[in-house]
């Protein structure tokens, strides 16, 4: 493969450079395969090489700790993302790195202020980031901007906020090359479906036809047939059969869910989808939403309630603990 080819003439080269940027380039492969603790690694052992032989790498540096953050927003280990935003924008701001900064902010390092229950600085954090940017054509940060302040308004379970959001950035998206990128049409979709269905939820507009909507949406994802992103297009699926009244088809989509978005580390993910299913069925619910709660205060969520209903929108809430 070319990654390999990579590996083996930086290994015989005298550059400084060529091993950590190749650790770097096979961190994001793995970040957009979803691959989430093997780009970890390698954004780890890219950082600590660049930092140890090579000067001037400051833009690669800054792509490293970025991405990383979006591993650890996936494998649930927000404590550490939020202690690693803090010193990544220590740092970018005392050197005046406004690149490094911003991309912090958006790539995932955003999910730290719903972390702390602050959606008003999560949104003045980004406006803040905007001024300061480009405002010729629509770039990657506008595109983070615009997921960070969705999955702020789904965090406030603001649905209709949410969905229009979208709506009106969705041309501007559509028309950019962004979505050319796998990983980038992937989110859109996932955050479209999530948002339609968030809009539904809270009457705005027809019902029907924004579950039609997330469904096409589910769709779309599976259609990309990428392993990590599989499981989330079922737990769209789940949710749209919630609500529609279909407990028999949304108790089986959840519970399918659950078992692929743990085989591909999104463990949240798979711990709502398992606890709702019972629900949609109508059943009690298992008492271990007690124990997610507490996993989620342990890794630093202050309202565990509003993070559970940014990450699946819709799914039942009689068992989630305030």
């Amino acid at each position: 493969t070319v990654l390999a080819e990579s590996r083996r003439l930086a290994a015989m080269t005298a550059d400084a450079r060529a091993e950590p940027l190749t650790h770097l380039s096979a961190g994001i492969c793995a970040t957009l395969e979803g691959r989430w603790k093997q780009a970890e690694a390698e954004y780890d052992a890219a950082e600590t090489g660049l930092r140890a032989h090579c000067r001037g790498v400051s833009w690669e540096i800054a792509t490293a700790q970025s991405y990383r953050l979006v591993s650890l927003f996936y494998l649930g280990r927000l404590g550490e993302l939020c202690a690693r935003l803090d010193g990544q924008l220590r740092e970018a701001d005392l050197r005046g790195d406004r690149y490094a900064a911003f991309l912090s902010r958006t790539s995932a390092g955003f999910f730290a202020w719903l972390v702390r229950d602050d959606p008003a600085r999560l949104r003045q954090e980004i406006a803040q980031g905007l001024e300061r940017w480009s405002h010729a054509g629509f770039q990657l940060p506008h595109f983070y901007a615009l997921v960070a302040l969705i999955n702020a308004d789904l965090y406030e379970d603001d649905g209709a906020a949410a969905w229009q959001r979208l709506e009106e950035a969705w041309p501007t998206l559509r028309a950019s090359l962004l979505l050319r990128l796998q990983y980038h049409r992937i989110l859109a979709h996932w955050l479209r479906g999530k948002s339609a269905i968030a809009a539904a939820a809270h009457g705005v507009g027809d019902q029907g036809t924004l579950l039609d909507i997330a469904q096409r949406e589910a769709q779309r994802i599976e259609g990309e047939r990428a392993a990590w992103a599989t499981p989330l297009a079922v737990l769209l699926r789940g949710t749209v059969s919630s609500m529609r009244g279909d407990a028999v088809r949304a108790e089986r989509e959840l519970e399918a869910a659950a078992r692929g978005c743990a085989a591909v580390e999104l463990h949240h993910y798979a711990a709502i989808a398992r606890l709702a299913a019972p629900l949609v069925a109508g059943a009690s619910g298992p008492a271990s939403w007690d124990a997610l709660h507490d996993q989620l205060v342990a890794e630093g969520v202050r309202r565990p309630d509003r993070w559970i209903t940014m990450l699946t929108p819709g799914l039942p809430r009689s068992a989630r603990k305030p």
